[in-house]
């Protein structure tokens, strides 16, 4: 697998070992320096990573990373002025440091300040900045160890943005909290999207504030932001508070940029719709936009 941070980038090799490139100035590599690095560094010597995340929203400013082991061990690196590295401190470390002595982590995701991790059992737990209340506790307490979400043990997926998180529960049903990225309302515990129970996956970038999401019928659904037409609904109205359903077919997976979106569709098809800039949509592109998905043959 590979990830993109907001100036580095990280990947696990099919033999298991951690591989890191970038800037690096806050240790944010976990190679034990705070040297730049222009090609790829295997980071320790370890060969069971499984999964690995950092902040990578334009707004972010904080430099650091979670990965989890094959043996449900969780560990940071980085910055850590927040406590987002969850070892107890605030002190920014250069080298991949274990989250408590868990062994239980199956997900983690990562706002700008703030890290969100899924245990094995169905249970939800966050620590870094709250200063939005992005955690979900219920506080705006910053918090160097994590603490759990609720008490319910019904999550399954996870979805971070810079100061807030979108979780799927295994029903279906979709919360969210923190810096609401639609109507930048605060919620400082979990609050139900909406009545339907039936989302597999989640796509959004607070930088305009809009998302996207697929239902386990193949549906795909936006709300948030649209001056660019980003949300495919065949408007660029302002703003969708609630979701609206994305033209029709049954949709595979989906990503989310900064004023576009692009899809993948059942049948191997790729999308795009939204703002076309930098050639997103038409290589002969002279600037315009799309209020629908587009097909890139």
């Amino acid at each position: 697998m590979v990830f993109a941070g907001l100036d580095c980038s990280y990947a696990i090799r099919n033999d298991g070992t951690l591989w890191a490139w970038g800037l690096n100035h806050k240790g944010q590599l976990g190679d034990g320096s705070t040297n730049s690095i222009t090609v790829p560094k295997q980071i320790g010597i370890d060969s069971d990573w499984k999964s690995v995340v950092a902040p990578h929203f334009i707004v972010g400013t904080y430099r650091f990373a979670a990965a989890i082991k094959n043996n449900g061990t969780l560990w940071t690196w980085g910055e850590n002025q927040k406590g987002q590295l969850g070892d107890g401190t605030f002190t920014n470390k250069h080298v991949p440091t274990q989250v408590g002595i868990d062994n239980n982590w199956v997900a983690v995701t990562a706002g700008n300040d703030f890290i969100v991790a899924l245990k094995r059992n169905g249970t939800l737990w966050a620590w870094g900045g709250n200063g939005s209340m992005q955690i979900g506790d219920g506080t705006n307490i910053t918090r160097n160890t994590p603490v759990q979400i609720g008490v319910s043990q019904n999550w399954k997926s996870i979805f971070a943005y810079s100061n807030g998180t979108f979780a799927i529960q295994k029903d279906g049903s979709l919360w969210g909290w923190g810096d609401n990225v639609v109507n930048r309302v605060i919620q400082s515990t979990p609050v139900r999207i909406e009545l339907g129970s039936e989302w597999h996956t989640v796509s959004l970038t607070d930088d305009d504030g809009h998302v996207l999401g697929i239902k386990k019928d193949g549906t795909l659904w936006a709300w948030g932001s649209n001056q660019i037409g980003q949300l495919g609904i065949g408007t660029n109205d302002l703003l969708a508070e609630e979701p609206i359903q994305v033209g029709d077919g049954l949709w595979e997976s989906v990503g989310t940029g900064w004023e576009h979106s692009v899809g993948i569709k059942k049948d191997g098809t790729l999308w795009a719709w939204g703002s076309d800039r930098f050639a997103l949509i038409n290589r002969h592109s002279t600037y315009t936009f799309s209020r629908i998905p587009v097909l890139i043959e």
